[in-house]
C-alpha cells in the first residue's frame, strides 16, 4: 500500500576482531637478549597485564596459563610451584629450583584462531641487570674519590 511508510534506524558497527594479543610485563622487569625474563628466587609474586590489539565491539574473556620445564626444557609437573590466577597474577613456591623455566600463556577463551601471548621467565640466584648497576655505581664511586683525592693534592 503506496500510502502506508516505515521508517528504520541503522547502526553500523565495527566487526569484533581480535588482531593481537601481548602480555605486559611487571613493573621493573624486562626481556634479555634471548627473549627471558629473569628473576630472583625468592620472589613470592609477578602480576602480569592483559594488552589485547582488538576492535571495540570485541569481547575480550583472557586466559591464563603456565607451563613449566627444568633448565633442560623437560616439562614439569608439578604444577603447583609457579601458578597464575585470572587476572595475570603468578604465585611463586619457594621451593622452585635455578634454572627453572615457566611459561606464561595468555589466549582468548575459546578462540585459537590468534596466536597466544608468552612470556617465558627463568629463575635465577640473581639477576644479570642487577650486578651491572652495582658495578656501574661502584666505578662511578670510585671516580668520584679519585677525583676528590686529586683535587686535595693540587690545591
Amino acid at each position: 500500500d503506496p500510502s502506508k511508510s516505515a521508517q528504520a534506524k541503522v547502526k553500523i558497527v565495527e566487526k569484533p576482531i581480535l588482531r593481537k594479543i601481548e602480555i605486559g610485563l611487571p613493573q621493573g622487569y624486562a626481556l634479555n637478549d634471548e627473549e627471558v625474563m629473569e628473576v630472583v628466587l625468592g620472589t613470592e609474586t609477578l602480576q602480569f597485564t592483559d594488552k589485547p590489539d582488538k576492535s571495540e565491539t570485541f569481547k575480550w574473556e583472557p586466559v591464563w596459563s603456565i607451563t613449566l620445564f627444568d633448565k633442560d626444557y623437560n616439562k614439569i609437573e608439578n604444577n603447583s610451584l609457579v601458578t597464575v590466577d585470572q587476572t595475570g597474577k603468578v604465585s611463586i613456591s619457594k621451593d622452585v629450583k635455578e634454572g627453572t623455566i615457566a611459561s606464561v600463556i595468555l589466549k582468548q577463551k575459546d578462540n585459537d584462531s590468534v596466536d597466544a601471548g608468552e612470556v617465558l621467565i627463568q629463575f635465577v640466584k640473581k639477576a644479570a641487570s642487577g650486578i651491572d648497576k652495582v658495578g656501574l655505581i661502584i666505578s662511578l664511586f670510585s671516580k668520584i674519590l679519585l677525583f676528590s683525592s686529586y683535587k686535595r693534592y693540587t690545591i
